[in-house]
């Protein structure tokens, strides 16, 4: 094989023409690219600016070390269409999505480079025939979505009580999942990215009662606390029945909860604070996604997509129209799974409120698990602060659903 061809295959197998241009990071917007390709500099100057360095203190890459970063970045999302089994008749291409290079580096690099530098680099990709990375399925985010919606249907309509206890079938392909696999992979999610918090005695969570009068109470831990098994109504993580702990962050947040559908004027609310440290799943600080050129976490992309419509959707008002008691199920559930099966091992969730974006709490501790300074059990998990109770007039009220 003469030294020509040899090169032609490299530059197929590593998707760019080789090139003798040189650019310096004056060029680069994007922090993760630059970041991969500091310690490169190998040039005193600049073919898209005037920069000057030295021989001794170069400014500016080669061309071909920015390319192999983003051609990494290219086939992370993109492949060839004939290396992804995409079908052709007659020079035609059909079954899948076909882009040109210059959709597949706009795709990935607009915003990360000068455009100066992206028309450059869209003439080095000589390769026009790309397609989607597994076009045959869906993106692992949009699976997950595809997963959880489903999910969601089957408990609110097929069957919510029993299908845990049934021997779950696996999914036909790799993009679905089942019912039960869906709350698996949330957990491994939630795991991944360890979006787990706990609650430590430094940290106050507040709860409140709406009453008609300015009047401060006698209330103790238990008449401000999760109220008994008979009179727990249906929530966004628990159905009636089933008393659960929900606290906020903020006086203002549990106010804005409380008041949301009640016409009383005043509020009392008091803090609560563990008696040990609580575990919780935490859905209100999940991260941006990261960079395409970061090689070491672009994975993380489809996961947070995800989690973020996810964790939106779980707090998002539900209209009190007779139908939420069905629209609570999907999460009711998903709570369940975390109390008593997930291998996370939590005491509860954190979300954000759908009132005023504050942050609530819902523990998995009914009213057994509360308890006034000095009476704690071995069942205590919170303890009501000394002296926080205190009566606040309620002058605007919020629309939504109320959570504590």
């Amino acid at each position: 094989m003469n030294f020509a061809m040899e090169m032609h295959e490299a530059e197929i197998r590593q998707g760019y023409s080789f090139s003798d241009l040189t650019v310096c990071f004056d060029h680069m917007q994007d922090e993760s690219l630059r970041s991969e390709l500091r310690g490169w500099e190998s040039s005193p100057t600049c073919n898209f600016c005037e920069g000057q360095g030295t021989d001794s203190d170069p400014i500016a890459v080669e061309m071909d070390a920015l390319m192999e970063v983003v051609m990494s970045a290219v086939f992370f999302k993109y492949n060839y269409a004939n290396e992804e089994g995409v079908l052709r008749d007659e020079g035609d291409w059909f079954g899948a999505p076909i882009y040109e290079s210059q959709d597949v580096l706009e795709d990935v690099c607009s915003g990360a480079v000068d455009d100066e530098v992206l028309v450059a680099m869209i003439s080095l990709v000589p390769f026009e025939d790309w397609t989607r990375r597994d076009f045959a399925l869906l993106p692992p985010d949009r699976a997950l979505r595809v997963g959880w919606d489903s999910f969601a249907e089957y408990v609110k309509h097929t069957a919510r009580f029993v299908f845990l206890a049934t021997t779950p079938r696996e999914s036909l392909s790799p993009d679905e999942y089942t019912p039960h696999e869906i709350l698996t992979r949330i957990s491994q999610v939630i795991k991944d990215l360890d979006l787990i918090d706990t609650l430590t005695d430094r940290r106050r969570l507040w709860r409140g009662r709406m009453q008609g009068t300015g009047e401060v109470p006698s209330y103790k831990a238990a008449g401000i606390g999760p109220p008994p098994a008979r009179l727990a109504a249906a929530n966004r993580m628990s159905p009636a029945g089933i008393p659960m702990f929900y606290g906020s962050e903020s006086i203002d947040t549990v106010i804005a909860e409380i008041a949301a559908h009640d016409t009383r004027r005043f509020a009392v609310v008091a803090a609560f604070e563990s008696t040990e440290p609580l575990r919780v799943v935490d859905l209100t600080r999940i991260p941006d996604e990261p960079s395409i050129f970061d090689k070491n976490r672009r994975w993380r992309r489809y996961p947070l997509r995800f989690l973020r419509s996810f964790a939106e959707e779980i707090s998002k008002p539900v209209s009190l129209d007779g139908q939420e008691h069905i629209d609570y199920v999907p999460t009711q559930v998903l709570t369940e799974y975390f109390r008593w099966l997930s291998p996370l091992d939590v005491d509860g969730i954190k979300f954000r409120s759908a009132q005023d974006d504050g942050v609530n709490w819902v523990v998995f501790i009914g009213p057994e698990g509360c308890a006034d300074p000095g009476a704690e059990t071995e069942a205590t998990r919170l303890r009501l602060v000394p002296d926080s109770k205190r009566v606040v007039r309620v002058v605007a009220r919020p629309f939504g659903d109320a959570t504590a």
